[in-house]
């Protein structure tokens, strides 16, 4: 019998263990209040990549932080919980948010890599990229989202050969955007990949907007 996913209150106990044992702090640090988006309730509702109304980048952050809406509390930025991130994962320094996302039920983890528009190269930048590229090529369905472009890495086969990815719920992708991105293949125990643009299908959306 699978066991029940935990609630949000246990989930939050969890997070704050983690980041007691992390030692971190999100100090100056609202990233997350910028490129993640919320749908409710109303008067809360921002898109992503846009301010929220009630933050205060650099001056106290959240300023509803103990009555912040379920989606914010849900949130757990990953650096701040996992001590194997090296520092120059800080969101203010690295301008990436990495977004832990599962099913409802809790399976399929992965990570969404949300870049900061504003400065959209900064992923292909080292030791960005490197590591984002060691990360999806261990953990499958990682992604990296700059404003509305996603990005997919795929075996090399899969990558130079669009037209034999199935599109749907299996990969979560309606079509492949043609392009080069990044410096091409990347060579690996697991054989070699490349990066690709991709549309997202409305499923993989909304699992990465109600994960939180």
């Amino acid at each position: 019998m699978t066991a029940a996913p935990p609630t949000l209150e246990q989930a939050l106990e969890i997070a704050e263990a983690q980041r007691k044992a992390t030692g971190r702090e999100c100090g100056a640090c609202s990233m997350c209040c910028y490129v993640l988006g919320v749908d409710e309730p109303p008067e809360i509702s921002k898109p992503p990549d846009r301010w929220c109304q009630h933050c205060k980048p650099g001056k106290g952050g959240c300023a509803i932080y103990e009555r912040r809406p379920r989606l914010c509390r849900a949130f757990h930025c990953a650096w701040l919980l996992n001590s194997e991130l090296e520092d120059f994962w800080y969101p203010l320094t690295s301008r990436i948010v990495i977004n832990p996302v599962c099913n409802e039920d809790g399976s399929n983890p992965c990570l969404v890599f949300e870049v900061d528009p504003r400065r959209p190269d900064r992923w292909l930048q080292n030791p960005y990229f490197e590591q984002i590229s060691n990360i999806a090529i261990q953990r499958r369905g990682t992604t990296v989202r700059v404003g509305k472009r996603w990005f997919l890495l795929l075996p090399r086969e899969a990558a130079e050969n669009p037209s034999s990815i199935t599109v749907g719920l299996g990969t979560g992708i309606t079509r492949v955007i043609p392009g080069k991105i990044g410096p091409g293949r990347i060579k690996s125990p697991f054989g070699e990949f490349e990066w690709i643009e991709v549309e997202p299908t409305a499923e993989m959306v909304e699992r990465w907007r109600a994960a939180r």
